[in-house]
């Protein structure tokens, strides 16, 4: 061991040498980066602020647009920064760091979208019993699981890299500290630390992927024993967003680590898919093949457009852009649309306005007439419908 030379560096060779690529890379996975961080943000603010999405379906999303936030931002930065700058160095400490958040938000992903399909299956193939099963203790339950599963995965495999000796080449063909394209850097044998990441990911794969399987099988099953097309349609509807996003990113993770690295573009190509264009692709799955979220969204907008945007519009601006000032027609909608006149005190004027404020009582169910002299109670023969009771919260 003493005729190693140990670092305490890696460079990251990235996606490209060519400076011109490099600065086309920037820009490119610049857009990528602020659009991944709007749409996740916009989706958790409209998840929040819109009472209509507090149910269990849109908790977990919110969930998953906060791990696709720190899931592209774990690696995101340093590649930008990369391409900007002509030492491309990490250090070992910081290439550990990011190996270790990097598996801790990708578990948590993996972990939470099988709960989202438990979800799916339930809303699915047991309708009247949904928000019994799908209760607030169950869904917090599920998503703390998520991250307990994320923070123990990540904990074991970045403990035993403590006991590698990197020396010889510094270099890693590729754009990110991934354990699996540090193995070969090792200067004592990785074979344990090989056998232990490929184990704990099928271990992983066990847990979550019969969950999903199972819950969209019965899911598939269920939506064939609808007779009608139309619910058919509406009952896939419900799953398809979710079921896209599961292929995009189950598909690819589990081949990166399951499978043996080789260092070859192939791989590189693969852990953009899962770290950084399913986060973008994310938001824009749910909002675009959801009814709900899209018009909560054009809830949110209308509400800032009338309120911070073009504020309060008065009734006689109509007017004066209709009509001249002063003429017949200005004068009596302007008549329509003032308030009525305010006598002084125990005039004739305000006792019709008294009169007319207190024509109705808080009795349910009963108007006061106030015709003549005597007051007559007039019973409602239709009860007012009961007003739609606020669903359970499900806040973060």
């Amino acid at each position: 061991m003493n005729n190693f030379t140990f670092f305490t560096e890696f460079i990251l060779l990235g996606l490209s040498a060519d400076c011109h690529i490099q600065t086309l890379l920037f820009v490119l996975f610049l857009g990528i980066y602020l659009l991944t961080l709007m749409g996740n943000l916009v989706m958790i603010l409209v998840i929040i602020g819109d009472s209509h999405l507090h149910i269990p379906m849109y908790f977990f999303l919110g969930h998953l647009s906060f791990l696709d936030i720190c899931f592209s931002s774990v690696t995101m930065p340093q590649m930008l920064q990369n391409f900007l700058s002509q030492k491309k160095s990490i250090s070992v400490w910081g290439c550990i760091t990011q190996s270790f958040f990097f598996l801790l938000s990708g578990c948590a992903e993996a972990s939470l979208l099988s709960a989202m399909a438990y979800d799916r299956y339930a809303a699915v193939c047991h309708p009247l019993l949904y928000t019994m099963v799908m209760n607030r203790p169950l869904c917090m339950v599920m998503v703390s699981a998520a991250w307990v599963m994320g923070f123990l995965y990540s904990l074991v495999n970045n403990l035993f890299i403590h006991k590698l000796h990197f020396c010889g080449s510094n270099i890693i063909s590729h754009f990110c500290c991934e354990l699996p394209s540090l193995f070969p850097l090792s200067c004592t044998d990785p074979t344990a630390n090989k056998f232990l990441l490929s184990g704990s990911s099928g271990f992983l794969g066990l847990l979550t992927l019969p969950l999903i399987l199972f819950s969209y099988s019965r899911i598939i099953s269920a939506i064939l024993n609808i007779r009608s097309s139309e619910g058919q349609a509406k009952a896939f509807s419900t799953c398809s967003s979710h079921l896209t996003v599961v292929l995009l990113f189950y598909g690819t993770a589990l081949f990166r680590y399951i499978s043996p690295a080789s260092g070859s573009v192939l791989e590189r190509v693969i852990s953009i898919q899962y770290s950084v264009i399913t986060s973008l692709l994310n938001p824009l799955i749910y909002s675009l093949k959801n009814q709900e979220v899209k018009a909560a969204l054009q809830r949110m907008l209308s509400y800032i457009s009338s309120h911070f945007v073009l504020g309060p519009v008065a009734p006689l601006t109509v007017v004066n852009a209709a009509f001249p000032v002063g003429s017949e027609q200005f004068l009596t909608l302007q008549r329509l649309f003032s308030p009525p006149p305010q006598g002084p005190p125990g005039t004739r004027s305000q006792r019709l306005n008294e009169r007319r404020n207190t024509s109705h009582t808080n009795w349910p169910g009963a108007l006061i007439s106030t015709q003549g002299k005597k007051k007559r109670k007039i019973q409602v023969l239709r009860e007012p419908p009961p007003e739609r009771p606020t669903p359970e919260y499900f806040g973060f």
